[in-house]
């Protein structure tokens, strides 16, 4: 085989490689990613101020929208200058003489050097004068150092722009920690839930003696006493009678026992109805009730 053979397989493969590529999509530049503004909300007692800017970068051009409400009436502040102020070894100062639209200041400012700053803004109005601090910033040196900055999280936020706030009758306040009575009283009515609840007749007149002490809603277990019940008997002169009464009553009782028993053993062997041994347990029962 000659060189010009072993050589037309390498030259066909090439080709055949050219011949695909050339209808590959071409990758996307990605676009230069922005950073994140920050976005501030401070009061006065006379004034509430939102405003937002972007990371500050060092001679570079800034927008400061200042959204200012008048807390006298929640409105949105309809005139007047306000000025941002930069404070660092020297003072800085940016204005803007009236609203872009009512409430919104926009100050457009060329960024002071790098380093950390604190912010005021002024508010000079005919309706009101005002000062409100804003803190410290971070103007940095150069886009790359601003975008390697952590910014602020909005995770779980709720967005309700001031300006949707100025057109209903809304209002906002500071929100601070302070000391709560830990119980209220308050007038109720305690219900126990179905089937959670018992009532207890007595089974003769008198009145409550004593009782366990136990609280509303304490657990009890079978056969507890709950109360003692003192019954009130109007015959207690008639002493002779009630003897007679009493063992009229235990005679009554031995003869129920002894039909109960009766009654067990043909009930047993199916000589008798089951409703004829319901009828000799509750004449027992009745019996030892009146003895008692």
């Amino acid at each position: 085989m000659t060189m010009i053979e072993r050589a037309a397989p390498v030259l066909l493969f090439v080709t055949m490689l050219s011949a695909c590529g050339g209808g590959q999509t071409p990758v996307p530049v990605p676009e230069e990613q922005e950073p994140p503004a920050t976005a501030v909300t401070i009061w006065t007692d006379k004034t509430e101020l939102f405003m937002e800017y972007p990371p500050l970068v060092a001679g570079q051009e800034a927008s400061f929208h200042i959204h200012l409400t008048d807390l006298s009436t929640f409105a949105p502040l309809r005139e007047g200058k306000v000025v941002v102020r930069f404070e660092g070894e020297q003072i800085d100062r940016f204005e803007v003489d009236g609203p872009s639209t009512p409430g919104i200041f926009n100050v457009t400012l060329t960024v002071p050097p790098a380093r950390r700053y604190q912010i005021a803004v002024e508010l000079h109005s005919a309706q009101l004068e005002d000062e409100l601090r804003v803190g410290p910033v971070t103007v940095y040196p150069d886009q790359e150092a601003a975008l390697a900055s952590p910014g602020a999280s909005e995770e779980g936020a709720t967005s309700f722009l001031k300006e949707q706030q100025w057109t209903l009758e809304f209002a906002t306040m500071t929100v601070g920690a302070e000391a709560r009575r830990q119980v209220v009283t308050v007038p109720a009515t305690v219900q126990p839930r179905v089937g959670g609840s018992a009532e207890v007749r007595a089974p003769a007149s008198g009145r409550i003696s004593g009782g366990s002490g136990r609280a509303v809603g304490t657990p009890v277990a079978l056969d507890s006493t709950l109360v003692e019940l003192l019954v009130r008997n109007d015959r207690l002169g008639e002493a002779p009678v009630l003897k007679l009464e009493l063992s009229q009553a235990e005679t009554a009782f031995r003869l129920a026992q002894e039909d109960l028993a009766r009654i067990e053993r043909l009930s047993s062997a199916g000589a008798v109805p089951q409703r004829r041994l319901a009828e000799a347990t509750a004449a027992h029962e009745t019996a030892a009730a009146r003895v008692e």
